[in-house]
């Protein structure tokens, strides 16, 4: 069964700051990875106040792909901004967030995709073979995760995984609490958990 016997159409938002070395290589794999397995999709790509040439190489790209949705903001809005914003474009009620830093590996969103069907969220969990964190993030990273597991009362895999499916309508749902930072996948997660959403974790490779 193809992503595309359960889906309408994927809604792909990729927030980019300064991403000039990565974002070409990103929207690529990301298009054949949805590419191959038949379903409709967007490629919405949220340049956030840029100094490099991530905007030149945007232009490019939506030049040569009718499918990427290019939105520029003329001042930076911060990673969470710049997801919302991206969420106000989006067309399909699946959405798939990614960074654009080459750090997440798009052959693991098929999975992702297909987990949709009986999920309200899925994350790409960086608990793979081969996972690649800073140290100095990482006591940061266990005693936020720490916390929220204790107000949570489950098992969160991956906090605040920059690669992820969610169901438009619900963040929509939920958009006055998401901040304009770095925590709106922190936030998101807690939210999702709190109200009792189906979500599931799928272990990935982080580089």
């Amino acid at each position: 069964m193809s992503v595309a016997d359960g889906l309408a159409g994927v809604s792909v938002i990729i927030p980019a700051h300064n991403e000039e070395l990565g974002l070409e290589r990103v929207v690529t794999g990301i298009c054949d990875a949805i590419g191959k397995h038949g379903s409709r999709f967007e490629i919405i790509v949220v340049d956030d106040g840029s100094t490099d040439r991530t905007g030149e190489i945007l232009s490019d790209l939506s030049r040569r792909d009718l499918r990427l949705v290019a939105v520029r903001l003329a001042r930076r809005a911060g990673y969470g901004g710049a997801i919302k914003s991206g969420l106000r474009r989006a067309t399909y009620e699946t959405v798939l967030i990614c960074d654009a830093d080459m750090t997440y590996p798009p052959e693991a969103i098929p999975e992702l995709l297909e987990s949709m069907r009986d999920h309200v969220m899925v994350v790409g969990a960086r608990t793979g073979e081969q996972v690649r964190i800073p140290w100095t993030r990482r006591p940061a990273k266990r005693f936020i995760t720490w916390l929220a597991e204790y107000l949570t009362d489950q098992n969160i895999p991956d906090l605040n995984s920059g690669l992820r499916t969610v169901r438009k309508s619900v963040m929509e749902r939920f958009m006055p609490l998401l901040q304009d930072g770095f925590s709106l996948t922190t936030t998101i997660t807690l939210v999702m958990l709190t109200n009792g959403s189906p979500v599931r974790y799928v272990p990935i490779n982080y580089r």
